[in-house]
C-alpha cells in the first residue's frame, strides 16, 4: 500500500501522514471488518425463527443498514410501538410479551385468545387464526399481501427487507396490532 518514500515523508508531514492514514483505513481496515461483520452476519442469520418457519437470512439475505426515516412521514407517535413489535418479532420470531408487561418472550402461548387454539406461535395469528381474519381485511395489506399466499410468501410478504415506505408501514402496523392485540387478550405471562 504504501510506498517507503511516502512513510519517509509522511514521517514530517502531519498533511501526508493524515492522507496515509485515511487510506489504509479505507483500503485495509475498513474492508477487512466489513468481511468481518459479513461473515458474522450470515452466522448469526443461519438461526432458524420457529415461530415464523425461516431463518432471518431468509428474510434478509445480505447486511445493510438503514435507517427508519423513510417511515417517518407515515406514522404517528404510536404506530413506531407496532414497528417496534414487528421488528423485534422478525429479529427473533417470539412473542414480544416483554413489550406488554410479561416476565420473558416466548416461541408459544399456551392458548390463542381468539380461537382458542392450543399452543401457537406467531405465524398463527399473522396467517391461520380465523379470530384475526378481520384485522387483517381492515389492514392496509390487502393490495399487496394476501392470506391465501402459501405461508413461506407470506411470511417474506410480513417480514422480508424493505419494499417501500407505504408497504413497510403498513407491514409494521398489522403485525403490531394483531400481536398487542393478542398479547392483552392472552393469560398472563
Amino acid at each position: 500500500m504504501a510506498q517507503g518514500d511516502d512513510l519517509t515523508r509522511a514521517r514530517g508531514d502531519a498533511k501526508r501522514r493524515k492522507v496515509l492514514v485515511t487510506k489504509y483505513k479505507t483500503q485495509v481496515v475498513f474492508p477487512a471488518l466489513c468481511s468481518r461483520d459479513d461473515a458474522e452476519f450470515h452466522r448469526a442469520s443461519s438461526k432458524f425463527l420457529l415461530g415464523l418457519g425461516v431463518t432471518y437470512h431468509d428474510l434478509v439475505p445480505q447486511r445493510f443498514s438503514e435507517g427508519w426515516d423513510w417511515l417517518l412521514p407515515l406514522l404517528n407517535v404510536e404506530d413506531w410501538k407496532l414497528v417496534k413489535v414487528w421488528a423485534f418479532t422478525r429479529l427473533t420470531g417470539k412473542w414480544p410479551a416483554t413489550l406488554v408487561g410479561g416476565s420473558e418472550n416466548v416461541a408459544t402461548l399456551l392458548q390463542c385468545p381468539r380461537c382458542h387454539q392450543q399452543h401457537i406461535a406467531v405465524l398463527h395469528s399473522l396467517y391461520s387464526c380465523v379470530g384475526t381474519l378481520a384485522d387483517f381485511l381492515d389492514s392496509d395489506l390487502m393490495p399487496y399481501v394476501s392470506r391465501q399466499f402459501p405461508i413461506q410468501c407470506f411470511v417474506a410478504s410480513l417480514f422480508h427487507s424493505s419494499v417501500s415506505a407505504e408497504v413497510d408501514a403498513a407491514r409494521a402496523k398489522f403485525v403490531g396490532r394483531i400481536f398487542l392485540r393478542i398479547l392483552s387478550e392472552a393469560a398472563p405471562l
